[in-house]
């Protein structure tokens, strides 16, 4: 379902879609496919694993300087009982 769209409440949804990357000063080759893009600016990065690792947190926060996106939310399903969590957001350096 590459680049579909899936609508909610008045804002878009929109499930994989490839983005092209951006260093500081040109656009780079190199395209990421987060699992999940929220109102044109959250990523949400979903798993199914025992426990989050460092791995799914760098990758999560690499999309976030990739893109520009500010905001970022990975989600575990497979931390049986319970549904686990985390919230990322990226800040400006001055």
């Amino acid at each position: 379902m590459s680049g579909d769209r899936m609508r909610v409440p008045a804002d878009p949804v929109l499930l994989s879609k490839t983005i092209p990357t951006f260093l500081s000063w040109k656009r780079t080759q190199a395209k990421i496919v987060p699992d999940f893009i929220c109102y044109g600016k959250v990523i949400l990065e979903i798993k199914a694993v025992r426990k989050l690792t460092d791995e799914h947190r760098s990758q999560v926060i690499n999309y976030l300087n990739a893109t520009g996106y500010a905001l970022g939310v990975l989600v575990n399903f497979g931390g049986h009982p319970s549904l686990e969590w985390e919230r990322f957001a990226l800040t400006k350096k001055t």
